[in-house]
């Protein structure tokens, strides 16, 4: 796969649309706008990384991971992990030309009918039909469910086994990967899944569906240029343009160096995720620009939680094997190949999703001691006997001699639920950094119900339950998301929200005067948690509204 960022001594001084941010957002926005014959600029903060470049060992992904901490930074800026700590919720992200596709488990999932019509959503919203925008989506997404002519996988056995005796239902996950090789819908050449489990750390093998495979090429072989490296500061009103004030940044022998620089803009596309487009709008504010004084409020988890039901009577196969995947005889699978979902009451704070989840192949040389450390801290036996604790004192073994791949370790199934949360923390700017606050963030009976679901999960398995090692009473129950939502919410007036239902900014802290060119399409716009993985409803939004910014100003295609 050829590289399509382009040279940053190229960028001119100014062009007719800048589009910041290159994940489901970005890259709609840059591929829809180029394929209409506009002069598209793309900027990403992080570096273009292919296929064959993503880390498979654990000095490799050691290297890809950056952390902000109330106390610094510590890591590259352009690392491909960014882990985001506050001391009530923790945040990670993908950096990088794709954004968080590259790290995702590709989960295409639509919100449930209910959510899309609560009243936290503009009304024009709730009036929409939908679902053309999430078939547009899937067109270049190509989401499909793992093949019945592969190899079985265990943690799907074991899953529909659980579910089988809680009396739930297990549905074979939508994901964003291809099974069969040929060139996609953006001309691009992509090869079958190998089944390695490799996914959140980036797939080596052109199998799965991120950006940087389908919007972000296509809006290259259209004309946009891309540009990588490069941090957007701030924007600034100057007549009929926009200035976007940037930094280029540069690593060279371990020393980074930035330049500063500006590019002009008739129209601005801020889609720089969550906490990108929450930063940049806040800062803006800070340097003059008039904005609701919504920016940075309602910011969600998405219900987000995570568990591991560790050392069970059955087997998993939940560690990913990268390249050598290929030679087993039972591959761990994608990361995720079940969904279980929790909806039906009344009360809708109680649905949720659940998925099974696979830890790469760069994490296996941690988790036997990981694991049996936690186990001992927080964990809680399932199954307790003396001749079940004696096959898991013996499964434990097997790990810490033989590795990750056989044992307790081998027999752990990985969890991961979506729901719902109070969407009440705040993203603020604290010496010109983005932090997070949300007192209690971590005690929302959504997040206690989730805990309960996995541990009765892993009590179909006869396992030992280990919950979110950061949500205890030690850390005040902080919590850790992977799907930040809200910051620049939707609603239909400022006083409400921070853009209206077309992604426009509010020009002022009340009414609803907009600046027409300067729009945000991310999932920051997004007004409460969803229940389910996001990727799907970023990415409809950013199709509905680049369609609605394309027809206010007459765009049409050549």
């Amino acid at each position: 796969m050829q590289k399509i960022a382009s040279n940053i001594d190229t960028l001119k001084d100014h062009y007719e649309v800048v589009v910041v941010g290159s994940g489901y957002g970005g890259g709609v926005a840059a591929a829809r706008l180029a394929r209409l014959g506009r002069e598209v600029c793309l900027l990403e903060r992080g570096r273009e990384i292919i296929p064959g470049e993503y880390p498979s060992t654990p000095f490799a992904f050691l290297k890809e991971v950056q952390t902000d901490t109330p106390l610094g930074r510590i890591g590259s800026p352009l690392a491909l992990f960014d882990v985001r700590y506050n001391p009530e919720i923790n945040v990670v992200v993908g950096c990088g030309l794709g954004g968080t596709s590259l790290i995702n488990a590709g989960i295409c999932l639509t919100p449930d009918a209910r959510v899309l019509q609560d009243p936290s959503w503009p009304a024009a919203l709730r009036a929409e039909q939908w679902q053309p925008y999430f078939a547009r989506a899937e067109q270049m997404l190509t989401p499909a469910c793992y093949p019945e002519s592969y190899p079985p996988v265990a943690k799907y056995a074991a899953l529909q086994r659980a579910a089988q005796v809680l009396k739930l239902k297990v549905e074979p996950a939508a994901i964003a990967v291809t099974f069969k090789e040929g060139v996609n819908a953006a001309g691009v050449m992509q090869h079958a899944c190998t089944s390695c489990g490799d996914c959140v750390t980036g797939c080596n093998y052109h199998a799965k569906n991120t950006v940087l495979m389908n919007y972000l090429p296509d809006a290259v072989r259209h004309g946009a240029a891309v540009f990588t490296q490069v941090k957007v500061l701030h924007v600034e009103r100057a007549g009929e343009r926009w200035q976007v004030h940037c930094h280029a940044i540069q690593i060279e022998a371990e020393s980074i160096t930035t330049r500063s620089f500006s590019v002009a803009a008739d129209v601005v596309v801020l889609a720089a995720g969550t906490l990108g487009s929450s930063e940049i709008l806040l800062r803006s504010a800070q340097h003059g620009l008039p904005l609701s004084a919504q920016a940075g409020q309602r910011f969600s988890g998405n219900g987000d939680m995570v568990g591991f039901a560790y050392n069970n009577d059955c087997e998993i196969n939940g560690v990913g094997r990268g390249a050598a995947a290929a030679a087993a005889a039972t591959p761990p699978g994608p990361c995720s190949n079940g969904v279980i979902h929790f909806s039906g009451a009344a009360d809708m704070s109680q649905d949720a999703v659940l998925e099974d989840g696979v830890l790469p192949s760069a994490f296996a040389a941690f988790l036997p001691a990981l694991f049996a450390a936690g186990s001992k801290l927080t964990g809680v036996d399932t199954d307790p006997g003396a001749v079940d604790k004696l096959k898991e004192i013996g499964r434990e073994l097997r790990s810490n001699v033989l590795g990750a791949q056989q044992g307790a370790v081998h027999n752990t199934l990985f969890m991961v639920a979506a729901g719902h949360d109070t969407a009440a923390g705040m993203l603020y700017l604290d010496n010109d950094r983005l932090r997070a606050r949300w007192p209690g963030a971590g005690k929302q009976p959504e997040l206690e119900r989730a805990h309960r679901r996995m541990h009765a999960i892993t009590e179909t398995l006869g396992g030992t339950y280990i919950k979110n090692p950061v949500w205890n009473a030690l850390t005040h129950h902080s919590v850790i998301t992977g799907h930040p939502l809200g910051g620049c919410c939707m609603a239909d007036d400022a006083g409400g929200g921070v853009v209206n239902h077309r992604g426009q900014v509010y020009s002022s802290q009340q009414g609803d005067a907009v600046y027409s060119t300067l729009l945000v399409m991310d999932g920051s716009v997004i007004p409460r948690s969803l229940g389910a993985n996001p990727l799907m409803t970023i990415a409809a939004l950013a199709e509905r509204n680049t369609e609605l910014l394309a027809v206010q100003r007459g765009w049409r295609s050549h």
